[in-house]
């Protein structure tokens, strides 16, 4: 009678020890899920400012080569300018040269 109390009592102190176990593993899981949660919610707040600065290049990009042809545009309209110029100089030296 004594050693199935014996072993009762060993039993039932095993239990206590792993209910205390499961219990410290639950709490230990729970902080693991918030981490996670966390660590979760940081990862897509980066991916969406990753997202925007793409679109923000993107856009830059987009305006820089708008502004190379506008700047294209305008050295051509320059150089015709220019040479429409030298051409009325020339003719009106011709011009006066022959009066």
């Amino acid at each position: 009678m004594e050693s199935v109390q014996s072993n009762l009592e060993n039993a039932d102190g095993r239990a206590s020890g792993l209910h205390k176990q499961v219990i410290a593993l639950e709490s230990q899981l729970g902080e693991t899920q918030e981490t996670l949660a966390d660590e979760t919610k940081q990862k897509l707040a980066a991916q969406a400012k990753v997202r925007q600065a793409d679109e923000e290049l993107a856009s830059l990009r987009e305006q820089i080569e708008e502004e190379e042809d506008s700047k294209k545009t305008l050295e051509t309209k320059i150089a015709s300018m220019s040479a429409q110029v030298w051409f009325a100089s020339c003719n009106r030296n011709y011009t006066t040269r022959n009066d």
